[in-house]
């Protein structure tokens, strides 16, 4: 389905130049014989069979300190691309991405129900990898991101509650379907990972994520995500805040996902509106027949409306109960809001901040640091690259500071870019 098998390097010396290639492009022989303590004959054996393995090529000479100028050697980052696939709640978003990395096509499919996602997730990766094919890509592996815990080593969804998915051995259905490498990891580990690397907190070992479309969470330290024994932690949006809360989806009652998410703030809202208090938003029950999404709730927040801004406090109110939670239990300080709330504006903001310093362990309450998060749209994309790339080389994939990562959703028309609230095509 892919075309050809991708042969990667697989002798220790091979991948020791290969890591310096990519971690300090452009460079010359000469340098990888510095930076590997590799013999000039073996530098310029292997760098031969990467250059005819398409693996590097010669992009210039470097200035001459006498005699001959020495070639510039690169990392091929054009020729090879994974699939990077995002499963969401009645979407999938798919897109081939080359190691720039470099949208080369995407495919954007909605499904009705979680019976039917499985079968949309084949079609689309089947369309994908059939455009590879004909266009001669070499598709290295995929990753896919899915709301749910995950056991990394084995890609099991274990619990999907968005999805339905129970003890899903996802990779395994995928690599005996097209005979590639596959990781399979939830999505906010893979938001964290990518803001942790190349956003908001790549000045940060430690830092907790927050996911706040449907309240999820990430906890990384040292650069690594911490799992906890079953792949489970980070989840935040399953701790219960209310003890005689309402009954949520995973069986538990009061989790936070009930009280800080989309959904709770248009709850939020209805209560409101059926109370019949003043408010912009009755317009658009009024216009269009529905109640108002979290995005325009947001938006009539940032003008003043007073039941707008009243639900969104409610929100950040519950919500910083919870990572009140978390930062005492880990200690750490750092932490990034990815998601639609990270666009709520500075309402929702300083509200968090005020509970957290008011709350929170006097030890380190005044150093805790809310951030919102640098890729405010599909993160988990970058993320998956960044997963499957480590996994298949051995090493993290060094970008380009002139890499815009943010504009990658953008330029592959993801649906949904004002929220995810947003219908899928």
């Amino acid at each position: 389905m892919s075309g050809r098998t991708p042969v990667v390097p697989d002798s220790t010396t091979q991948r020791a130049i290969l890591r310096v290639l990519v971690q300090n492009e452009p460079i010359s022989r000469v340098d990888i014989g510095r930076l590997t303590g590799l013999s000039p004959a073996s530098v310029t054996e292997t760098v031969s069979t990467l250059i005819t393995d398409n693996w590097a090529y010669v992009s210039g000479e470097d200035v001459s300190t006498g005699g001959r100028r020495p070639e510039l050697l690169r990392f091929n980052r054009t020729r090879y691309a994974y699939v990077v696939t995002a499963v969401h709640p009645h979407r999938i978003h798919a897109v081939l991405l080359n190691l720039d990395p470099k949208p080369l096509h995407a495919l954007h499919r909605a499904f009705q129900s979680p019976e039917n996602a499985l079968d949309t997730l084949f079609s689309t990766l089947e369309e994908l990898l059939e455009w590879a094919k004909v266009q001669s890509v070499v598709v290295m592996g995929i990753a896919v991101s899915v709301p749910g815990t995950v056991e990394a080593s084995t890609g099991t969804v274990g619990l999907s509650t968005l999805m339905d998915w129970h003890d899903l051995r996802l990779r395994d259905l995928l690599t005996e379907r097209y005979s590639l490498p596959v990781n399979v990891e939830n999505d906010a580990n893979l938001a964290a990972l990518a803001e942790n690397r190349y956003g908001s907190g790549r000045d940060n070992e430690s830092m907790i994520y927050i996911t706040t479309s449907a309240t999820g969470g990430s906890i990384v330290i040292d650069r690594a995500i911490y799992r906890g024994s079953t792949g489970a932690a980070g989840e935040i949006g399953h701790m219960s805040i209310r003890a005689d809360g309402d009954q949520c989806a995973c069986g538990n009652r009061g989790c936070l996902a009930l009280y800080a998410s989309e959904m709770a703030l248009e709850m939020q809202v209805l209560r409101r509106l059926k109370q019949q208090i003043p408010s912009e938003l009755h317009a658009i029950l009024d216009s269009h027949g529905r109640y108002p999404t979290a995005q325009e709730i947001m938006v009539a927040a940032r003008r003043g409306d007073s039941v707008a801004t009243n639900a969104l406090v409610a929100v950040a109110e519950a919500l910083a109960v919870g990572i009140i939670n978390v930062v005492n239990l880990f200690d750490i300080w750092f932490v990034v809001l990815g998601g639609s709330f990270a666009n709520a504006g500075p309402v929702f903001i300083d509200r968090l901040n005020e509970i957290i310093a008011d709350r929170a362990h006097r030890l380190y309450a005044r150093a805790v640091h809310i951030v919102t998060a640098d890729f405010r749209h599909a993160p988990e994309l970058i993320g998956g690259l960044m997963v499957a790339f480590e996994n298949t080389f051995g090493f993290s994939l060094k970008l380009s500071p002139a890499a815009n990562l943010e504009a990658i959703p953008e330029s592959i028309g993801i649906p949904g870019l004002q929220g995810e609230g947003s219908p899928a095509v």
